[in-house]
């Protein structure tokens, strides 16, 4: 898995997200590789073309980050399934993502509460 990508996705979120420019700032001095995509994506967002969402974003703070690494969870998954893993993968991905976001040694998330968040993020609504 490439973590160049997913370095940044949280450098570009914390920018967009938190107003925070240091991270995005270290990252393009650093010698990591950008794709064309992220470079166009990356251009468009400082010519001022892409905006904030206007308002207060749903949730507050711990929802964002539940959002996010949700995110990761899903791509780490479909990486796997394209290397050809199939058994097992979702307590995998779960486990290197929150590997990946500690604060302290600890993961920025409880677990019990991010499986919860990802069994219900995905139920379909019963309602008819």
């Amino acid at each position: 898995m490439d973590l160049s990508k997913l370095e940044f996705a949280g450098t570009v979120w914390e920018f967009i997200n938190k107003g925070r420019l240091g991270p995005l700032i270290a990252y393009l001095r650093s010698d990591k590789p950008l794709e064309p995509s992220d470079r166009e994506y990356l251009a468009d967002l400082l010519q001022g073309k892409l905006k904030r969402p206007r308002g207060r974003p749903k949730g507050g703070l711990d929802a964002q980050n539940m959002r996010f690494l949700a995110s990761l969870v899903r791509h780490v998954k479909s990486e796997m399934r394209q290397r050809g893993e199939r058994y097992r993968i979702h307590g995998k991905a779960v486990d290197y993502v929150l590997g990946l976001y500690t604060y302290n040694g600890k993961p920025t998330v409880e677990r019990e509460k991010f499986e919860n968040y990802l069994r219900r993020s995905r139920e379909k609504s019963r309602k008819k």
